[in-house]
């Protein structure tokens, strides 16, 4: 197991203590069973034997051990107790519903919900509608939060414009974005690398034959237009100009794209494209929906994928070709950047962390139909 101190910021004996309560809550050290002996944990961490007990001392603070005398120090708990923990604000893109219940923001909240809770944190979670993440009087309203509910941080999870954003950024208040980032210096951020996802996914169903691809987007926000980078540059690659006549207008969720697909079909007929690149897997989903409903075949007729990975689109009818994106890694990073500025104030280097997302190859696309060559 590797474990890498060095990413938490502050005295020895609190990266010593953030290590164990991750293998903590990990489940490296179960519930019940003790950790090693001091003697251990200083020749593995190069700590003095006081430095060691000053970690001890402050696990058996937050209830997640017990010394046992002549024994050692048996584990408790998996996540430290919340009495007297420190509250960070997780503020969500509200875009259909309630947001943690969100296939994709759902798994996001989490990564994150989990590694704050074992850095001795709470979160106050609020979603907030598009309409007032793009507004000075949104960020006004996550500014009141902060100072009602003495906030320390704020996790932005999902989108904000960048007055919004900087305006928040502005009053000094510790702000990581997630699944979004800004051109404004000196704010973090963690998103997946969504123009290498859609030139893989792009350069597979071209390496299937499709040649007419529909691009199913949603509105054009950061995401939108960075796989849609992803989805033009393979067509470079390959030689392929792309007809923007066979973009089609959707959104993230599935009522939204199946129209949009209907649309298409009603406007340009059957054999306009042969496979389709979903904004998402929702979308996707969509998709698939309208083109059964033309009594076509999903892969036979029509190829499509989607982007993301979430928990349905195994389940799909077929099983969906997606890009992974590792959402709860995402939250987990986005907690660790927060606890590192608090702990250490102006000393945390500001970070953009790309994640690296994988192509998930199942049933949903096939080889190009004979006969179904570009034009």
């Amino acid at each position: 197991m590797t474990d890498t101190s060095k990413a938490e910021i502050g005295p020895r004996y609190r990266q010593c203590a953030a290590v164990l309560r991750r293998r903590i809550a990990d489940g490296y050290y179960p519930v019940g069973e003790y950790l090693p002996s001091e003697r251990r944990l200083c020749k593995e961490f190069k700590l003095s034997r006081l430095t060691i007990r000053k970690t001890i001392s402050e696990l058996v603070g937050e209830g997640l051990i017990r010394n046992v005398p002549g024994a050692g120090n048996v584990v408790l708990r998996r996540r430290a107790l919340i009495k007297g923990s420190r509250v960070v604000g997780c503020i969500m893109l509200r875009k259909v519903g309630f947001p943690v219940l969100d296939p994709y923001y759902g798994d996001i909240f989490a990564g994150l919900e989990q590694r704050m809770g074992v850095g001795g944190y709470r979160l106050l979670f609020s979603s907030m509608s598009s309409e007032e993440m793009w507004s000075a009087k949104g960020a006004g309203i996550v500014v009141e939060t902060v100072r009602r509910h003495r906030l320390e941080g704020v996790v932005l999870i999902g989108g904000g414009s960048d007055e919004f954003i900087l305006a928040i950024h502005k009053k000094k208040i510790p702000l990581v974005l997630v699944d979004r980032s800004s051109p404004h210096a000196g704010i973090p951020s963690v998103m997946p690398d969504n123009v290498r996802g859609a030139f893989e996914l792009t350069e597979y169903i071209l390496g299937l034959g499709h040649t007419r691809i529909a691009f199913l987007r949603a509105p054009w926000d950061e995401v939108v237009k960075a796989r849609y980078e992803g989805f033009l540059e393979a067509h470079r690659r390959a030689g392929l100009e792309f007809d923007e006549r066979r973009i089609i207008e959707g959104d993230y969720v599935m009522e939204a794209a199946c129209d949009g697909v209907s649309r298409a079909l009603e406007t340009f007929g059957l054999g306009y494209f042969t496979a389709v690149f979903a904004i998402n897997d929702q979308a996707a989903m969509g998709a698939i929906r309208a083109l059964k409903a033309k009594g076509l075949q999903i892969p036979g007729d029509v190829s499509v994928a989607g982007f993301d990975d979430i928990s349905w689109a195994e389940y799909a009818d077929p099983p969906l070709t997606t890009v992974r994106v590792p959402r709860q890694e995402m939250g987990r990073l986005a907690a660790e950047m927060v606890i590192q500025i608090l702990n250490a104030p102006g000393t945390a280097a500001v970070r953009r962390l790309l994640i690296q997302p994988e192509l998930v190859v199942r049933s949903s696309c096939g080889p190009c139909p004979s006969g179904s060559g570009s034009r």
